[in-house]
């Protein structure tokens, strides 16, 4: 997918990112623009978990590229503390992912 021909969709980019990553929804949430770095020349994301835990997930090349055109976009990028993502409250993404999907 070609992220850079189309506005940034939010949704899609949350999406992307639940799907490549496995990280969970409210893991997600709590992502700071200063979480995305490099580790061994790999593009990762430093995760604190369920109990606690810390996790160092790798992206894939198209989720880390859109993310960057996302931060581009919507002029964030710069303050590593700021979200990565916008929410609506806790644990609601910005797309307004519901708390459960059934596939039935």
């Amino acid at each position: 997918m070609n992220w850079t021909s189309k506005p940034i969709n939010p949704v899609a980019l949350e999406l992307l990112t639940l799907l490549t990553t496995g990280l969970r929804k409210a893991e997600i949430c709590s992502l700071k623009v200063g979480d995305l770095k490099t580790y061994r020349n790999q593009a990762v994301i430093d995760v604190i978990g369920k109990g606690k835990r810390f996790r160092r997930i790798p992206l894939k090349a198209e989720t880390l590229l859109a993310m960057k055109d996302y931060l581009k976009a919507t002029g964030n990028g710069i303050e590593p503390t700021h979200p990565l993502f916008q929410t609506l409250g806790k644990h609601v993404l910005n797309g307004g992912l519901p708390r459960r999907t059934s596939f039935g």
